[in-house]
């Protein structure tokens, strides 16, 4: 539904399938003159003279309504169109509106005889435009049907309506979506005693989501007060957590080992939006005696809608959430088996991703007579401890199994929580292994967190010590991108001793011990595998990193193709000139990094002139209107580069326009000026044609600095830039730098990022990618090993996963980000088999057909067909479902035969249909001849 004013839809909503009742064309606020109300309108509250019609754009929307506050009372307007609702019927009321910080605004319904009404007062959070949802029953019997009212709450500042919806839920939405029914059914799972509500409650990290933050988070989870908002990340009786890396816990001490049957948790989720407000995708509950030691009770995984049928509320439960800014966010109660005596419980989000986690309550409640004698009481002792930080440091593996490399050096990287409340004394640390194990040290960057300060030999076992050269705070900032890196291996063909399996990582602050964390230990071999010819598949690896031990011959054996190089000056190519001659005799491709803008702002941090006018205190603001000295000196720096040596390729990684500096854009002078100079007709056109016009000039630099060295120009993409990848401003999306007018133009990589977890996602951007660019095109994009985004739990065997899909879907090589993503051996493990896997096949890649008709009769899988000539290179994926699935395709012709190239699972043939058995999470690739 096109708008070109202000719209108020009236929503009925069936199942999950949104019925517009139509737009009200008197509600077109476009056809208002001299900014009269339409006559669908009259005035709620004040006067006339107050409310008008603006022009003011929101997404689609172009006009809003402008209502001036009054001093004391209430100002604004009721709409005339009606929707029909009787009592017992539940709506969801969602408006936009825009006013200064703090301004309150009051928006809902009322039913047109005046005997029930229902508004919602909010203070807008900031001065941009706000979106903000409520869901209320009709609750008088008297009404028929309800109309959307609109109106200040008082203050001094104007308000902008941009739109308002009533959307009349189905009773099944209902129940879920609801405040007041999701009261209840916390209600109904906590009937009995509250154990909680006697308890201390305790976070890891600490709660310090600025809407959410107060003095009294310790007690907000057991007051026994329940919200009756949809957005808890809004309510500052709620508790909430942002930027969560290492996970989120809530522990609550009974005071005394107590009988404890559930541990119930209302949580937040609903939208999947950039992973901000979603529920967990697994919420486990862990239990103790002491404190200590920790048993974990139950966890609970997080389904996709594919496989809500396997929801059954004890191991696996699915809610539905949506992608889209949108969608409908609600709260919801969960309900986990403890049953067990427990004197801490703690409720944990143990998925280490960027992420926020928003509760208002919890409980913990005392275990009935049934629960006591059952079976299963008190068994959750019989399961490994753990031990969970609560006030000192440890150091530990991301997994549950540390890998150390098999006859190759390859990095490991720890992680560090600190929890000490005064870190700033000395830190130190020891990592104990079996003796077959070595170390070798080296000088990358920050050596000095990994000072080798003593080796010890005991029987079987050997202890390396190091220091960290820094007090803990100091080296809490050091190793904020990962403890490491750190090169353990056994030699070929040696063996881990039975018994002798196992690592410890201990900790020590002030020269006493603090804790240490015992892990498995396994050995992990490269795959040997033939090594691809034609694909550019490079690493991010700085040149502060690249001092490790074999690093490009490790890389090599790994699949790797190219190395990366981060130059900021000329002098740079000339520094590291060893480097970049060990990667060419090794047959490398040279990629240069660079970062120019970013070079813009760490070189000049005190100058201001670069940045927009009325963001001159904001460091991150680059005024796309700015054209002098400083700019033109970045420029000419990448031209200087580029004159040193021979590059193959050249990436530039420029994220300096995001929505929030597009904005400030649009309210710099400077640019005001140059976008009425030059006649763009809107925001959307300056932004997108001026970040064009702002890079060019550095694809103008390496083409001019190569001729001028005498090189053969390289291969020029920018980071992220890629088909349909857009940023948006408050006016609209804006095609990132500009895409197309500098691609192809003044760049011939396209360079999507898919740091995904999800394989479908990875699957679907890269196909998206290689649909909408010319099959010639170099697509290189980027992955993000280890976990498929940084900062997540550890997923290493996806890496194999993603490198297929994106190889197989178009891409003619890949750059990782980055070194710290590659946690582990293991990382490198799967990344290798997924290269190996299609490094005989290249020429599919670079000259097979993409064959979409081709699919198989199970819609819930990926398919992936590739043809050249009479030969089929098929992947088919079943990706994140825990079964084994069966899938039957048919292919144009008789099968010849049919080679299983790798994944899990089988594959039978019958003339020209082709049988697939495809293990849970995991796929097939094979290679099909007619």
């Amino acid at each position: 539904m096109k708008a070109a004013g202000l719209l108020f839809c009236f929503m009925f909503l069936f199942a999950e399938a949104v019925l517009y009742a139509g737009a009200v064309t008197e509600g077109d606020f476009s056809k208002s003159r001299n900014g009269d109300l339409p006559f669908s309108w009259k005035v709620f509250s004040g006067e006339k003279k107050n409310i008008s019609v603006v022009r003011a754009k929101f997404e689609n929307y172009q006009n809003a309504v402008k209502i001036l506050p009054v001093p004391g009372r209430e100002s604004g307007v009721i709409f005339r169109k009606t929707l029909r609702a009787v009592k017992g019927d539940t709506l969801l009321i969602e408006c936009v509106f825009k006013t200064t910080k703090g301004q309150k605004v009051s928006f809902g319904f009322r039913d047109p005889a005046g005997k029930e009404q229902q508004l919602r007062t909010f203070a807008a959070y900031s001065s941009s435009w706000d979106r903000r949802t409520f869901i209320v029953p009709v609750r008088e019997s008297s009404t028929r049907s309800v109309c959307a009212v609109l109106c200040t709450a008082g203050g001094k500042s104007p308000v902008l309506f941009s739109y308002i919806n009533i959307r009349r839920l189905t009773r099944e939405l209902a129940d879920l979506y609801s405040p007041e029914k999701d009261i209840a059914r916390f209600r109904t799972q906590t009937a009995g005693n509250n154990l909680a509500l006697r308890g201390k409650v305790s976070f890891n990290p600490e709660p310090v989501y600025e809407l959410t933050k107060s003095n009294t988070d310790n007690t907000e989870l057991i007051d026994g007060k329940l919200s009756r908002m949809t957005s808890l990340w809004f309510d500052r009786k709620a508790v909430g957590f942002t930027k969560a890396f290492h996970g989120t816990s809530i522990t609550v001490d009974l005071g005394k080992v107590c009988d404890v049957g559930n541990a119930v948790i209302r949580l937040q989720g609903g939208r999947i939006y950039s992973y901000t407000i979603s529920f967990p995708d697994v919420l486990e509950v862990w239990v103790s005696k002491n404190g200590r030691d920790y048993y974990k009770a139950a966890a609970m995984t997080k389904l996709k809608s594919t496989e809500s049928s396997m929801s059954n509320w004890k191991d696996l439960y699915y809610l539905p959430e949506t992608i889209h800014p949108s969608g409908i966010p609600y709260v919801y109660t969960f309900t986990l088996p403890v049953m067990a005596q427990a004197r801490f419980v703690t409720f944990r989000d143990p998925v280490y991703k960027l992420r926020s986690f928003f509760s208002d309550e919890l409980a913990v409640m005392e275990a009935t007579p049934v629960q006591k004698k059952a079976p299963e009481w008190n068994s959750v002792y019989k399961k490994p401890s753990y031990y969970m930080n609560h006030n000192s440091v440890m150091i530990y593996p991301a997994m549950e199994c540390f890998y150390v490399s098999e006859g190759i050096r390859l990095p490991n990287y720890l992680r560090i929580e600190n929890l000490m409340k005064n870190p700033k004394g000395t830190f130190a640390y020891e990592i104990e292994f079996p003796s077959v194990v070595k170390y070798t040290p080296d000088n990358s960057w920050p050596a000095q967190t990994r000072i080798l300060e003593k080796v010890e030999k005991k029987g079987n076992r050997v202890t390396y010590r190091f220091r960290s050269g820094a007090a803990l705070n100091k080296f809490m900032e050091m190793i904020r991108y990962g403890l490491g890196p750190f090169y353990f291996y056994v030699e070929k063909g040696v063996k881990i001793p039975v018994g002798e399996d196992y690592v410890l990582f201990t900790s020590y602050y002030n020269g006493k011990k603090a804790l240490t964390v015992k892990r498995r230990l396994a050995a992990v071999a490269i795959p040997e595998m033939r090594l691809p010819e034609k694909l550019d598949v490079s690493l991010w690896l700085e040149e502060r990193f690249m001092m490790q031990p074999d690093h490009i011959e490790s890389l090599r054996k790994c699949g790797f193709t190219s190395s990366m190089f981060f130059p900021r000056k000329a002098a740079d190519l000339h520094t590291h000139k060893a480097l970049y001659d060990r990667a060419e005799n090794r047959n490398f491709k040279i990629r240069l990094e660079l970062e120019p803008v970013n070079t813009l702002r760490w070189k000049y941090p005190n100058v201001t002139e670069y940045r927009c006018v009325g963001a001159e205190k904001n460091p991150g603001s680059v005024c796309l209107a700015y054209r002098g000295k400083y700019y033109l000196q970045t420029v000419a720096e990448v031209k200087a580069m580029l004159k040193v040596r021979k590059i193959h390729a050249v990436t530039f990684d420029i994220e300096a326009w995001e929505p929030h500096n597009m904005n400030t854009a649009m309210r710099c002078s400077r640019c005001k000026a140059l976008k009425e100079k030059k006649g763009y007709s809107s925001w959307v056109e300056y932004l997108t044609k001026e970040q064009f016009e702002y890079v060019k000039a550095y694809t103008q630099a390496v083409r001019e600095g190569a001729a001028e060295g005498g090189h053969k120009v390289p291969h020029i993409g920018y980071y992220a830039m890629a088909p349909g990848f857009a940023y948006r401003c408050m006016e609209g999306p804006v095609p990132f730098l500009g895409f197309p007018y500098l691609y192809p133009a003044y760049a011939d990589e396209l360079q999507a990022s898919c740091y995904d977890r999800s394989t479908v996602d990875c699957h679907k951007k890269m196909r998206s990618v290689f649909k909408n660019s010319a099959f010639s095109a170099r697509r290189i994009p980027w992955l993000s090993a280890g976990t498929g985004a940084y900062y997540t739990t550890s997923f290493s065997y996806r890496n194999e996963q993603h490198v297929l899909e994106t190889l197989m879907n178009g891409a003619l090589g890949l750059q990782f980000y980055s070194r710290k993503s590659f946690e582990s051996p293991l990382d490198y493990y799967y990344v290798a088999r997924g290269i190996g896997a299609v490094a005989p096949y290249e020429d599919f890649l670079f000259k097979g057909t993409l064959e979409e008709q081709i699919r198989g009769n199970n819609k819930d899988l990926c398919y992936t067909v590739r043809r050249l000539g009479k030969e089929y290179l098929i992947l088919a994926g079943n990706y994140e479902n825990r079964t084994e699935v069966r899938t039957e395709m048919v292919l144009p012709g008789k099968i010849r035969s049919v080679r299983m190239i790798s994944g899990n699972g089988k594959a039978l043939s019958s003339s020209s249909r082709l049988s697939l058995r495809i293990g849970g999470d995991s796929f097939v690739l094979l290679k099909v001849s007619l």
